[in-house]
């Protein structure tokens, strides 16, 4: 547990994280065999980031962003007409809204493999779990999450699919106009940069 009490438990460890994600796999290979069952566990539980990592930007012990999120992306890959019928593009923007922001608890410093040797094991145990994601590390996540998108809309698109990412586009475009005066305060200019670089990716 961390100094302020709070963790998320199945990003505490990389062996968790890992074998929920498998948990996940299995069960949904499992559940191949009937048509309405699958679908079901992949939209509702396998592909559902916002259930399984939304909320979490600011939260310590992030080893569950590492494990999911390569897979998904597999999956979507391997299956994008599943991806596009299942999951909600919407959801996906929402994901991408909440960790396109900048945060005053986000790591700004890494510690190299070196300095990680000479610690204990209580104290890089300490270190994991008090870890939060970077400036870097969301931005990969971001991409991660547009290469999804981009692939479950890239054969056929809907309307219904369509639209959110026009009403994401807008909505930071909008943001960006209105705050143009305030450009020289530093955290203003931080989280419009941070949009900036987000919209100019959905585009």
């Amino acid at each position: 547990e961390t100094s302020n009490g709070d963790y998320y438990g199945l990003g505490s460890s990389s062996i968790i994280a890992n074998s929920s994600v498998c948990a996940l796999l299995n069960l949904w290979q499992s559940s191949r065999h009937n048509f309405g069952l699958e679908i079901t566990i992949f939209s509702r539980l396998l592909f559902n980031i916002q259930l399984l990592l939304g909320g979490l930007a600011d939260c310590p012990c992030v080893a569950l962003h590492s494990a999911l999120l390569p897979v998904l992306s597999e999956l979507a890959k391997l299956n994008p007409d599943k991806v596009r019928d299942c999951v909600e593009t919407r959801e996906l923007f929402e994901f991408v809204h909440e960790y396109s922001g900048n945060s005053s608890k986000t790591d700004t410093t890494a510690i190299d493999d070196g300095s990680r040797n000479d610690l204990s094991p209580t104290e890089r145990r300490k270190l994991f779990l008090d870890s939060r994601l970077t400036q870097i590390e969301r931005g990969h996540i971001i991409d991660l999450t547009f290469g999804i998108i981009t692939i479950s809309l890239s054969q056929r698109c809907y309307t219904n699919n369509l639209y959110p990412l026009i009403t994401f586009i807008s909505y930071n475009v909008n943001l960006e106009w209105e705050e143009m005066p305030e450009r020289t305060r530093g955290t203003g200019e931080m989280k419009r940069g941070s949009r900036y670089k987000t919209t100019l990716k959905a585009e």
